[in-house]
């Protein structure tokens, strides 16, 4: 069992050694492409921390998203103190209302497996696979009530080794008849968001969809129909909130095409129209003021990064049935911290280096 776990272990490091190579590539393209925007946007973020090392926005989710820019940055997040509370410290006494739901708990352990590769803990961890692992209905093959909240299930499945096939099986089958996804799971005419197909893109992705599937061509194809001559997207063109671009939804959209390799240029441009002169970033055109929520969002795509990498958790522990999983997901143990020294690859070292070749990281 010591040698298994000693040669897991050797697995894990050269993996990890690929992703940090890649992760310098990474770093440099962004830097080639200009990574000021977001250096900047970062500086104007540290204002925005609170005294319990949350971010001001919307709730807990808002430092969420913050955590996961400072990550993509490639940066400590113990360097953002207030009085020596960080993000992490917030979100881990957080973390019963991240676990509510099965979208925040996906979207925690996606900033947990960067904090893992960072060598950092999260304590808490066993929480959110707990309440992953209760939220998903094995009758119908989903998690939670939400197309949206199903497709971060999905990712925060992915970043513990699997994600069950009958998830799969669901977020295809509510991909609507134009080839996007509705926030509710509505197959209507008309109801897809740019949003919810982002996110179910990069979701199916993670799962192993071919990045060149029918099915992600259709949701491509959807994504060019509400692109504006901005650059920028909507949440729905002809949506009720209106079809003016803004920052959230282009940086979900910018994303998801980084995630199958397709061109990103045009909303790239039009993210960095949008960042005003003391580095935050507006929501939309005709909404001037600094807009915090729409700056942490922009900064991952700005820096070339996806919502999912191909590593996975590694949950150590004497009693692995403590957490039990769902169909076709990989025993947990009960640990709640991730060192380094312990995440272990769980797919070969071929495998890994197959899915960082299919990833481009240069951002177009």
């Amino acid at each position: 069992m010591k040698a298994h776990l000693k040669s897991l272990r050797n697995i894990g490091i050269s993996c990890l050694a690929v992703l940090c190579i890649a992760g310098q590539m990474s770093g440099l393209a962004s830097a080639q492409t200009g990574s000021d925007p977001a250096n900047r946007a970062l500086a104007w973020m540290k204002t925005q921390q609170q005294p319990d090392g949350s971010f001001a926005g919307f709730g807990v989710g808002s430092t969420v998203d913050a955590l996961l820019a400072i990550l993509a940055a490639g940066q400590d997040p113990a360097t953002y103190s207030q009085g020596g509370n960080t993000p992490v410290s917030y979100l881990e006494s957080k973390v019963g209302d991240l676990a509510k739901s099965p979208g925040s708990a996906g979207k925690m352990l996606l900033a947990v497996v960067q904090l893992s590769r960072a060598g950092k803990s999260f304590n808490g961890t066993k929480q959110l696979i707990q309440a992953l692992n209760t939220s998903y209905d094995v009758q119908v093959g989903r998690y939670g009530k939400d197309a949206i909240g199903h497709a971060f299930g999905m990712l925060g499945a992915a970043t513990l080794g699997d994600v069950p096939s009958d998830a799969v099986t669901y977020l295809k089958s509510i991909q609507t008849a134009e080839g996007g996804w509705a926030f509710s799971g509505d197959t209507a005419a008309g109801a897809a968001d740019t949003n919810t197909t982002a996110v179910a893109i990069q979701a199916l992705v993670a799962a192993g969809e071919p990045e060149n599937s029918p099915m992600i061509k259709k949701a491509l194809d959807y994504l060019a129909t509400q692109q504006n001559s901005d650059g920028g997207y909507p949440y729905q063109k002809e949506g009720e909130f209106g079809g003016e671009s803004d920052v959230n939804s282009s940086a979900y959209v910018m994303q998801a095409l980084l995630t199958v390799g397709a061109n990103s240029q045009k909303v790239r441009d039009y993210l960095t129209s949008m960042q005003k002169s003391n580095g935050a970033f507006q929501w939309k055109k005709s909404e001037p003021d600094d807009n915090a929520g729409a700056t942490y969002q922009a900064i991952p795509a700005l820096l070339g990064t996806v919502l999912w990498s191909p590593i996975t958790i590694a949950v150590p522990g004497d009693n692995p049935g403590e957490v039990p999983p769902v169909v076709g997901m990989p025993s947990t143990g009960s640990t709640d911290g991730f060192p380094l020294d312990i995440v272990a690859a769980l797919a070969a070292t071929a495998t890994v280096a197959g899915l960082l070749a299919r990833r481009k990281i240069e951002v177009r």
